[in-house]
Protein backbone atom coordinates (compact mmCIF):
# COMPACT_ATOMS: atom_id res chain seq x y z
CA UNK A 1 0.00 0.00 0.00
CA UNK A 2 1.48 3.17 -1.10
CA UNK A 3 1.76 5.88 1.86
CA UNK A 4 0.35 9.14 1.72
CA UNK A 5 2.28 12.14 0.88
CA UNK A 6 3.17 14.88 3.00
CA UNK A 7 2.44 17.53 0.23
CA UNK A 8 0.91 17.96 -3.39
CA UNK A 9 -1.01 20.16 -5.16
CA UNK A 10 -4.95 19.22 -5.29
CA UNK A 11 -6.39 17.15 -3.10
CA UNK A 12 -9.83 15.62 -4.23
CA UNK A 13 -12.93 14.49 -1.41
CA UNK A 14 -14.47 11.88 -2.49
CA UNK A 15 -14.39 8.69 -5.18
CA UNK A 16 -17.67 9.09 -6.76
CA UNK A 17 -17.67 9.26 -10.16
CA UNK A 18 -17.63 13.72 -9.99
CA UNK A 19 -14.18 12.83 -7.96
CA UNK A 20 -13.04 10.12 -10.56
CA UNK A 21 -13.48 13.00 -12.95
CA UNK A 22 -12.44 15.76 -11.67
CA UNK A 23 -9.15 13.86 -10.58
CA UNK A 24 -8.77 12.54 -14.55
CA UNK A 25 -9.16 16.18 -16.04
CA UNK A 26 -6.63 17.44 -13.72
CA UNK A 27 -4.15 15.24 -15.06
CA UNK A 28 -5.58 15.56 -18.68
CA UNK A 29 -4.52 18.95 -17.77
CA UNK A 30 -0.93 18.20 -17.11
CA UNK A 31 -1.70 18.67 -12.93
CA UNK A 32 -0.54 15.37 -12.00
CA UNK A 33 0.47 16.31 -8.74
CA UNK A 34 -3.03 15.49 -6.98
CA UNK A 35 -4.60 12.81 -5.01
CA UNK A 36 -7.78 11.28 -3.81
CA UNK A 37 -9.00 10.28 -0.92
CA UNK A 38 -11.98 7.83 -0.71
CA UNK A 39 -12.88 6.90 2.79
CA UNK A 40 -14.26 3.34 1.81
CA UNK A 41 -14.19 2.35 -1.55
CA UNK A 42 -15.08 4.38 -4.91
CA UNK A 43 -18.68 4.41 -5.95
CA UNK A 44 -19.86 3.65 -2.66
CA UNK A 45 -21.24 6.71 -1.55
CA UNK A 46 -23.81 8.42 -4.40
CA UNK A 47 -22.67 6.76 -7.43
CA UNK A 48 -23.63 3.00 -6.33
CA UNK A 49 -27.15 3.85 -6.76
CA UNK A 50 -27.28 6.19 -10.33
CA UNK A 51 -29.28 5.06 -13.18
CA UNK A 52 -26.12 5.92 -15.36
CA UNK A 53 -28.51 7.58 -17.42
CA UNK A 54 -26.92 9.82 -20.54
CA UNK A 55 -28.64 12.51 -22.55
CA UNK A 56 -27.98 15.73 -24.24
CA UNK A 57 -31.22 17.35 -24.76
CA UNK A 58 -31.13 20.52 -21.75
CA UNK A 59 -33.05 24.00 -21.68
CA UNK A 60 -28.98 25.38 -21.40
CA UNK A 61 -27.41 25.11 -24.35
CA UNK A 62 -24.09 25.29 -22.40
CA UNK A 63 -25.28 22.31 -20.39
CA UNK A 64 -26.36 20.38 -23.81
CA UNK A 65 -22.86 20.74 -25.11
CA UNK A 66 -21.17 20.04 -21.66
CA UNK A 67 -23.61 16.34 -21.86
CA UNK A 68 -22.53 16.10 -25.72
CA UNK A 69 -18.76 16.75 -24.65
CA UNK A 70 -19.75 14.07 -21.91
CA UNK A 71 -21.06 11.42 -23.69
CA UNK A 72 -17.76 11.13 -26.18
CA UNK A 73 -15.85 11.35 -22.72
CA UNK A 74 -16.69 7.93 -21.58
CA UNK A 75 -15.99 6.38 -25.09
CA UNK A 76 -12.21 7.70 -24.46
CA UNK A 77 -11.70 6.72 -21.01
CA UNK A 78 -12.71 3.37 -22.09
CA UNK A 79 -10.37 3.44 -24.54
CA UNK A 80 -7.33 4.91 -22.67
CA UNK A 81 -8.02 3.04 -19.46
CA UNK A 82 -9.27 -0.41 -20.94
CA UNK A 83 -12.08 -0.70 -18.69
CA UNK A 84 -15.42 -1.68 -19.83
CA UNK A 85 -18.15 1.76 -19.07
CA UNK A 86 -21.21 -0.25 -19.82
CA UNK A 87 -22.03 2.50 -22.63
CA UNK A 88 -25.43 1.28 -24.15
CA UNK A 89 -26.69 3.92 -26.70
CA UNK A 90 -30.93 2.96 -26.90
CA UNK A 91 -31.82 6.61 -28.05
CA UNK A 92 -34.48 8.22 -26.11
CA UNK A 93 -38.05 9.33 -26.13
CA UNK A 94 -39.25 12.36 -24.88
CA UNK A 95 -42.78 12.83 -24.77
CA UNK A 96 -45.37 15.53 -24.42
CA UNK A 97 -48.90 15.17 -22.55
CA UNK A 98 -50.41 18.57 -23.97
CA UNK A 99 -49.55 20.98 -26.99
CA UNK A 100 -48.04 23.23 -24.69
CA UNK A 101 -44.93 20.66 -23.93
CA UNK A 102 -44.88 19.76 -27.91
CA UNK A 103 -44.23 23.21 -28.43
CA UNK A 104 -41.57 22.94 -25.92
CA UNK A 105 -40.03 20.04 -27.62
CA UNK A 106 -40.48 21.93 -31.11
CA UNK A 107 -38.11 24.65 -29.65
CA UNK A 108 -35.51 22.07 -28.06
CA UNK A 109 -35.96 20.20 -31.08
CA UNK A 110 -34.64 23.06 -33.23
CA UNK A 111 -32.23 24.44 -30.46
CA UNK A 112 -30.68 20.52 -30.71
CA UNK A 113 -30.20 20.95 -34.33
CA UNK A 114 -28.35 24.53 -33.99
CA UNK A 115 -25.81 22.43 -31.51
CA UNK A 116 -25.44 19.49 -33.99
CA UNK A 117 -28.00 16.86 -31.87
CA UNK A 118 -29.38 14.64 -34.04
CA UNK A 119 -32.85 14.86 -33.16
CA UNK A 120 -36.05 13.72 -35.00
CA UNK A 121 -40.02 14.94 -34.24
CA UNK A 122 -42.60 12.05 -33.95
CA UNK A 123 -45.94 11.44 -33.82
CA UNK A 124 -47.76 9.67 -30.46
CA UNK A 125 -47.77 6.27 -33.35
CA UNK A 126 -44.53 6.51 -33.98
CA UNK A 127 -43.22 7.10 -30.07
CA UNK A 128 -45.55 4.35 -29.91
CA UNK A 129 -43.54 1.95 -32.08
CA UNK A 130 -40.58 2.80 -30.69
CA UNK A 131 -41.66 2.47 -27.29
CA UNK A 132 -44.57 0.02 -26.95
CA UNK A 133 -44.86 0.16 -23.06
CA UNK A 134 -46.84 3.22 -22.75
CA UNK A 135 -50.56 4.73 -23.48
CA UNK A 136 -50.90 6.55 -26.41
CA UNK A 137 -53.90 8.27 -25.29
CA UNK A 138 -52.30 10.23 -22.61
CA UNK A 139 -49.50 12.11 -25.41
CA UNK A 140 -49.85 14.39 -28.18
CA UNK A 141 -46.06 13.68 -29.25
CA UNK A 142 -42.55 13.14 -28.83
CA UNK A 143 -38.96 13.77 -29.82
CA UNK A 144 -36.48 11.17 -30.62
CA UNK A 145 -32.59 11.25 -29.24
CA UNK A 146 -30.40 8.92 -31.15
CA UNK A 147 -27.42 9.45 -28.36
CA UNK A 148 -29.45 8.73 -25.55
CA UNK A 149 -28.57 5.88 -23.39
CA UNK A 150 -27.21 4.72 -20.27
CA UNK A 151 -23.66 3.35 -18.83
CA UNK A 152 -22.31 1.76 -15.78
CA UNK A 153 -21.36 4.20 -13.23
CA UNK A 154 -19.21 1.90 -11.06
CA UNK A 155 -17.41 0.92 -14.73
CA UNK A 156 -16.91 5.17 -15.32
CA UNK A 157 -15.85 6.45 -12.21
CA UNK A 158 -12.93 3.16 -12.21
CA UNK A 159 -12.21 4.43 -15.43
CA UNK A 160 -11.71 7.56 -14.44
CA UNK A 161 -9.18 6.64 -11.47
CA UNK A 162 -7.56 4.36 -13.92
CA UNK A 163 -6.55 6.59 -16.73
CA UNK A 164 -5.57 8.99 -14.00
CA UNK A 165 -3.60 7.17 -12.26
CA UNK A 166 -1.44 6.28 -15.56
CA UNK A 167 -1.32 9.85 -15.50
CA UNK A 168 0.19 9.96 -12.41
CA UNK A 169 -2.59 10.79 -9.55
CA UNK A 170 -2.75 8.88 -7.17
CA UNK A 171 -6.04 7.16 -5.50
CA UNK A 172 -5.82 6.31 -1.75
CA UNK A 173 -9.27 3.78 -0.37
CA UNK A 174 -10.03 3.72 2.99
CA UNK A 175 -8.95 6.77 4.09
CA UNK A 176 -11.31 9.23 5.89
CA UNK A 177 -10.95 13.08 5.72
CA UNK A 178 -11.35 14.35 9.25
CA UNK A 179 -10.48 17.63 9.24
CA UNK A 180 -9.13 20.76 7.32
CA UNK A 181 -7.54 23.73 7.71
CA UNK A 182 -6.14 26.44 6.42
CA UNK A 183 -2.74 28.39 7.14
CA UNK A 184 -2.24 32.55 6.53
CA UNK A 185 -0.16 31.62 3.68
CA UNK A 186 -3.43 29.61 2.16
CA UNK A 187 -2.02 25.84 2.50
CA UNK A 188 -4.68 23.83 3.11
CA UNK A 189 -3.63 21.03 5.58
CA UNK A 190 -6.22 18.28 4.69
CA UNK A 191 -6.19 15.33 8.14
CA UNK A 192 -6.97 11.68 7.48
CA UNK A 193 -7.29 8.41 9.23
CA UNK A 194 -7.62 5.24 7.63
CA UNK A 195 -10.92 4.32 8.07
CA UNK A 196 -11.40 0.81 9.12
CA UNK A 197 -8.93 0.94 12.04
CA UNK A 198 -9.35 4.55 13.03
CA UNK A 199 -5.12 5.17 12.72
CA UNK A 200 -3.68 8.62 12.30
CA UNK A 201 -2.44 8.64 8.37
CA UNK A 202 -1.27 12.16 9.22
CA UNK A 203 -1.70 15.49 7.50
CA UNK A 204 -1.51 16.36 3.59
CA UNK A 205 -0.74 19.71 2.65
CA UNK A 206 -1.82 21.27 -0.26
CA UNK A 207 -2.85 24.43 -2.66
CA UNK A 208 -6.02 22.96 -3.35
CA UNK A 209 -9.47 20.87 -2.11
CA UNK A 210 -12.09 19.82 -4.45
CA UNK A 211 -14.93 18.68 -2.19
CA UNK A 212 -16.53 15.58 -4.47
CA UNK A 213 -18.67 14.69 -1.14
CA UNK A 214 -21.95 13.56 -3.01
CA UNK A 215 -24.61 13.62 -0.36
CA UNK A 216 -21.73 13.85 2.61
CA UNK A 217 -20.24 17.09 0.75
CA UNK A 218 -22.06 19.49 3.07
CA UNK A 219 -20.32 17.40 5.90
CA UNK A 220 -16.81 17.91 3.84
CA UNK A 221 -17.53 21.52 3.88
CA UNK A 222 -18.42 21.80 7.62
CA UNK A 223 -14.84 20.90 8.13
CA UNK A 224 -14.21 24.35 6.77
CA UNK A 225 -17.28 26.19 8.39
CA UNK A 226 -18.53 25.65 4.46
CA UNK A 227 -23.01 24.78 4.64
CA UNK A 228 -22.82 23.10 1.06
CA UNK A 229 -26.39 22.60 -0.02
CA UNK A 230 -26.53 19.04 -0.61
CA UNK A 231 -29.90 17.22 -3.12
CA UNK A 232 -31.18 13.65 -1.96
CA UNK A 233 -32.39 12.15 -5.47
CA UNK A 234 -36.25 10.70 -4.58
CA UNK A 235 -36.14 6.84 -5.78
CA UNK A 236 -39.27 4.98 -6.93
CA UNK A 237 -40.65 1.19 -7.30
CA UNK A 238 -38.96 -0.05 -10.35
CA UNK A 239 -39.86 -2.66 -12.65
CA UNK A 240 -37.84 -5.15 -15.03
CA UNK A 241 -37.55 -3.99 -18.24
CA UNK A 242 -35.08 -4.43 -21.84
CA UNK A 243 -31.82 -3.55 -22.03
CA UNK A 244 -32.38 -2.34 -25.08
CA UNK A 245 -35.37 0.46 -25.09
CA UNK A 246 -34.87 3.95 -25.32
CA UNK A 247 -34.99 5.85 -22.67
CA UNK A 248 -38.31 8.09 -22.01
CA UNK A 249 -38.81 11.32 -20.86
CA UNK A 250 -42.29 13.12 -20.00
CA UNK A 251 -43.94 15.74 -18.05
CA UNK A 252 -41.92 16.92 -14.74
CA UNK A 253 -40.64 12.95 -14.22
CA UNK A 254 -37.75 11.24 -16.00
CA UNK A 255 -37.45 7.69 -16.23
CA UNK A 256 -34.38 5.85 -17.44
CA UNK A 257 -34.07 2.39 -18.81
CA UNK A 258 -30.80 1.01 -17.25
CA UNK A 259 -29.86 -2.72 -17.79
CA UNK A 260 -32.12 -4.07 -15.86
CA UNK A 261 -34.43 -1.23 -14.11
CA UNK A 262 -37.18 1.33 -15.21
CA UNK A 263 -38.70 4.03 -12.83
CA UNK A 264 -42.27 3.85 -12.34
CA UNK A 265 -43.22 7.14 -12.47
CA UNK A 266 -46.51 8.34 -13.98
CA UNK A 267 -50.03 7.24 -15.34
CA UNK A 268 -49.62 5.62 -18.48
CA UNK A 269 -47.10 3.41 -17.88
CA UNK A 270 -48.17 0.12 -16.26
CA UNK A 271 -45.82 -2.28 -14.76
CA UNK A 272 -45.49 -3.98 -11.05
CA UNK A 273 -43.19 -2.84 -9.48
CA UNK A 274 -40.42 -5.38 -7.51
CA UNK A 275 -37.97 -4.60 -4.75
CA UNK A 276 -34.93 -3.05 -4.98
CA UNK A 277 -31.61 -4.17 -3.79
CA UNK A 278 -30.15 -2.89 -0.66
CA UNK A 279 -27.50 -0.43 -0.29
CA UNK A 280 -23.93 -1.70 -0.09
CA UNK A 281 -23.46 -3.19 3.57
CA UNK A 282 -19.82 -1.37 3.52
CA UNK A 283 -21.05 2.04 4.04
CA UNK A 284 -20.23 2.01 7.80
CA UNK A 285 -19.07 4.53 10.12
CA UNK A 286 -15.52 4.07 11.04
CA UNK A 287 -14.36 3.55 14.77
CA UNK A 288 -13.02 6.36 17.12
CA UNK A 289 -14.18 9.86 16.79
CA UNK A 290 -17.27 11.27 15.07
CA UNK A 291 -16.07 13.56 12.42
CA UNK A 292 -16.88 16.46 9.83
CA UNK A 293 -17.86 14.01 7.13
CA UNK A 294 -19.23 11.46 9.26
Amino acid sequence: MVDLPRETQVVVIGGGVVGASVLYHLTKAGWTDVVLLERTELTAGSTWHSAGGMHTLNADPNVAKLQQYTIELYKEIEEVSGQDCGITITGGIMLADDERRMDWLRNAHARGRYLGMETELLSVAEAKELLPIFDEKYFVGAMYDAHEGHVDPSGVTHAFAKAAGDNGAQVHRDTWVRALDRSSEGIWHVHTIRTSTGEDLGTIACEHVVNAGGLWAREVGRCWLWNTPTFLPKTSPKSPLTTKQPATKFFTALTLVAKSTCAKKAEGFCSEPTNMTGAPGHLKKPPGNSGCNS
